[in-house]
């Protein structure tokens, strides 16, 4: 097995993490592939990715942080097919498996016994205000947004070459069922389960509140003309890359040419994290209480 190590060095106990995981490695011969920064820190004791922007050459990547460190290593693994174990560093962590997690289940994944979930990724088609066509894929959501000082923003959003409406809000999201439990669902929008085939689509803060969040088929391209009075307004991918558009071009999403394949937490389900980081259980169990389920 080749691995590959990524990690997020602004938590404070990376290091430690880290330095545990490679003597791992060491004792299990277990071959190591890391990131420049980790590869510097080592003294330069293993090899780094041929290219900062690529992650290629390994059989599977740790992704040492959290969601946004997760994120930032599948736009650099692509389309290459290799899965992803992130393990959660920080706060909320939808995406990831907690700290305790991580060495009982590289024993597993050691021994190939493991699963994947494939997830759908967004494809957007932009123009900068340089006026050069961008192409970015998300793994989570593609937003446009008005910038801080600029004023809201008139949207005309087309489904499938259907005007769905016209209407007027500080940005709006293109979500995948994977994001749905990010920035969408703090704009109102659902939760999604996160190997559904759908693209969920939800306007921010729109002034008319008759305007809603919507889900449509993963093969329906959205296609948003933004308002000609329009000024300062951002294209942002998973919160983490952006820039400025030229607001005279269409912004067209669609669902991207290939999946993600995230390593499926050991022992958990996808609505036990709900309880965990939603508090959707709030209460302790008497022993009156009876299971539902």
């Amino acid at each position: 097995m080749r691995l590959g190590i990524v990690a997020n060095y602004s938590h404070k106990r990376t290091p430690d993490i880290v330095a545990d995981l490679l003597r791992w490695c060491d004792d299990r011969g277990v071959g190591v592939v890391v990131d420049q920064e980790l590869r510097r820190r080592s003294g330069e004791r293993y090899p780094a990715f041929e290219t900062v922007d690529r992650i290629s050459g390994v059989d599977l990547v740790a992704a040492l942080g959290g969601d946004g460190t997760l994120l930032a290593v599948a736009r650099r693994v692509g389309d290459s097919g290799i899965p992803i174990f992130g393990v959660n560093l920080g706060g909320l962590g939808f995406l990831t498996s907690s700290l305790p997690e991580l060495f009982p289940s590289m024993e597993k994944i050691a021994c190939g016994d493991y699963s994947t979930e494939e997830r759908m990724v967004l494809k957007v088609e932009a123009w900068g205000e340089d006026n050069r066509k961008r192409i970015l894929h998300g793994l989570n959501d593609i937003v446009i947004s008005k910038g801080a000082f600029s004023r809201i923003i008139d949207l005309t959003v087309c489904v499938a070459d259907e005007e769905v409406g016209k209407f007027k809000a500080d940005g709006i999201i293109a979500s995948t069922p994977t994001g749905s439990t990010g920035y969408s669902l703090s704009a109102g929008g659902p939760i999604i389960f996160p190997t559904m085939q759908v693209i969920l689509v939800t306007p921010i803060c729109p002034h008319t509140l008759a305007v809603r969040p919507f889900v449509i088929p993963d093969d329906w391209p959205i296609t948003i003309d933004l308002g000609g009075r329009a000024r300062d307004v951002m294209l942002t991918v998973d919160g983490q890359v952006g820039e400025p558009l030229n607001v005279g071009r269409q912004v067209v999403i669609s669902r991207g040419g290939y999946t993600i394949r995230l390593v499926k937490p050991f022992g958990r389900t996808f609505f036990s994290f709900l309880q965990s980081k939603l508090k959707w259980v709030a209460r302790e169990e008497g022993p009156a209480d009876e299971k539902r389920c």
